[in-house]
């Protein structure tokens, strides 16, 4: 994202500090004799500067830590952890940064949940609040996690770009573009699936009745994504078209990034063949995480 000319890139980092792995997720019945603990988890979001794309210098925020965006406070929602965040401008001169946080799940495994903070400026962050996307389903009934919220250019708009949503605006800019957000859901059995959502103002927010829109490939193709799919981001090119790139992980657990595209159907995805690279052996802390739950049948 730029302001003033200048490029800002938003990050979450974790320190070494250990917790146990029954702090982010419930093992219920299925509990190791020896609960493993976790590193890296508690996180916190920052930033960067650069003039150049090239160069960056952290912004120290105004936390100890110097974290832009802190843990909240004891009870709620995001005193876990805070990290994956998407910033968008609403027009008006404010940014809306959207973010994920989790917890234990009452039913077992992990839930998810969306936070929202406004800036004036990218660099302070002040807190508004949980989000909640209407009309959830199976596909995401432990919540939502990674997403991508953009707003739609005017080339994309119209009913091919899956626009819906309604309510007036409170805090946010209601335009004729609203907002759009492909996220990552996952239902009680812990499988990830892609979903879309829409807003008006960027505060309230309604799933798609298609959801989930992209979904893993087959169980059993060996695909590079028949585990699951997530952390999607979308890139409009031209002429209506877009392109959805994403995590896919593989049934072992290896990590690819994935692309799909679009001919302006939000809902109507087709994978691309790509040269395929190397995995990656390490899947990322929460996909670890995520292991876990699956090794004791979360």
């Amino acid at each position: 994202m730029t302001q003033g000319g200048v490029y800002l890139l938003y990050y979450f980092g974790g320190t070494y500090e250990a917790k146990p792995a029954t702090a982010f997720m419930n093992m219920g019945d299925k509990m190791p004799p020896t609960v493993p603990e976790v590193t890296g988890m508690v996180m916190r979001i920052g930033v960067a500067m650069s003039q150049d794309g090239k160069t960056w210098g952290r912004v120290e925020g105004e936390y100890s830590t110097g974290a832009i965006l802190d843990l909240g406070e004891e009870g709620e929602f995001d005193e876990l952890t805070v990290g994956w965040p998407t910033v968008v401008s609403d027009g008006t001169g404010t940014f809306l940064m959207y973010y994920q946080t989790m917890r234990p799940c009452p039913t077992g495994g992990s839930e998810y949940a969306l936070g929202l903070a406004r800036s004036p400026d990218g660099v302070r962050w002040t807190k508004a609040g949980q989000i909640e996307v209407e009309g959830r389903g199976e596909f995401d009934a432990r919540g939502a996690a990674r997403r991508h919220v953009f707003r739609k250019t005017a080339e994309s708009m119209g009913d091919k770009a899956g626009y819906s949503g309604d309510g007036e605006a409170e805090g946010g800019n209601a335009d004729e573009r609203g907002y759009t957000m492909f996220y990552e859901g996952v239902d009680d059995g812990g499988r990830h699936a892609i979903g879309l959502a829409t807003s008006v103002d960027g505060v309230k927010w309604t799933a798609s009745e298609a959801n989930p829109v992209f979904a893993p490939a087959e169980q059993g193709s060996g695909a590079f994504d028949a585990k699951a799919v997530g952390s999607p981001h979308i890139v409009e090119m031209g002429k209506g078209k877009l392109r959805m790139y994403y995590v896919g992980t593989a049934q072992d657990g290896t990590c690819s990034i994935g692309c799909a595209e679009s001919e302006g159907d939000l809902t109507q995805w087709t994978r691309v063949d790509v040269v395929e690279g190397e995995a990656s052996p390490e899947p990322s802390i929460s996909d670890q995480l995520d292991a876990l739950g699956d090794s004791v049948g979360m």
